[in-house]
């Protein structure tokens, strides 16, 4: 299975969206790809879930965002933030979604305070 950062950040969005407990739509993704991605997002403390078994593949019926789900949603929905973080992963010769989450999650951080408090 691949991590694919620009679908955990799909997933934090409809999350956000969601008012009731639900299972993450497939799309055009297999099903067990889509839910490697959401139990990525419940791993790393992004998302509420719970978990079961169905067909062989790990479900998650998502129940929300956690503090650090909205906190890293909020950062990387600002362009500036964004960008910023791009840029400062790039000068490193790397892609930002390419990074481990944790470095992501933290460029990230220091590009909002730079973003927003010039620091």
């Amino acid at each position: 299975m691949r991590r694919d950062m620009a679908f955990i950040i799909e997933i934090l969005k409809e999350t956000e969206l969601k008012e009731q407990p639900f299972f993450m739509e497939s799309g055009q993704m297999e099903n067990a790809l889509v839910q490697y991605n959401v139990g990525l997002a419940v791993d790393h403390g992004l998302v509420k879930a719970s978990s079961s078994i169905l067909d062989n593949v790990p479900t998650y019926l998502i129940t929300g965002l956690t503090w650090s789900g909205h906190e890293f949603l909020d950062a990387v929905r600002n362009d500036g933030v964004l960008t910023q973080a791009k840029s400062m992963a790039k000068e490193k010769g790397s892609k930002l979604f390419d990074l481990p989450f944790e470095v992501v999650k933290a460029l990230v951080t220091k590009a909002a305070q730079s973003y927003f408090l010039g620091s």
